[in-house]
């Protein structure tokens, strides 16, 4: 799965969530036997496919958050990437901002279950609490690689042009 970062729609400044879904799809997407992908980069549908092909991804992750006031909603889709099918399409909204872990929860769960057949991820009980806390900077995704060692991970560096 190549998780690509989720295009924030806010009117201040939320960065602090794109790095903050990415790692908590990571976690909750882990495990045994399956590699999990982070692009650093956003890219558009066409430009992420390609990526996902070049990289012999099975599936791209790519989606976005909108924060209106109070109110959230989390989109998302699961690409398959050899025939271009869209396998999950995720929608939800809440009431605060808060729900955005319920609603990567959600995701993760419907991908889990409906595309890999488990109910839920193996590998997130295996982060250390304080990893949890730490943003995904080279130091911590290594700690990542190192905390779960049947896991593949690989974080794609890219510069667009």
């Amino acid at each position: 799965v190549l998780i690509f970062p989720f295009t924030i729609h806010a009117t201040d400044d939320q960065a602090f969530l794109k790095q903050a879904v990415m790692d908590m799809l990571y976690t909750r997407l882990s495990a045994k036997d399956r590699n999990i992908v982070l692009e650093l980069d956003p890219a558009t549908e066409k430009q992420a496919l390609k990526i996902g092909l070049d990289n012999n991804a099975d599936y791209i992750l790519m989606g976005s958050l909108t924060l209106l006031g109070e109110s959230v909603s989390t989109d998302a889709r699961l690409i398959r990437t050899a025939d271009q099918e869209s396998l999950v399409i995720f929608n939800r909204s809440g009431r605060d901002h808060g729900a955005v872990i319920e609603h990567v929860d959600a995701l993760a769960a419907q991908i889990n279950q409906e595309v890999f057949g488990s109910e839920k991820s193996g590998a997130a009980s295996t982060i250390p609490e304080q990893q949890k806390e730490k943003s995904a900077t080279d130091d911590s995704l290594r700690a990542l690689e190192t905390s779960a060692p049947d896991l593949n991970l690989c974080v794609l560096y890219r510069e667009i042009f």
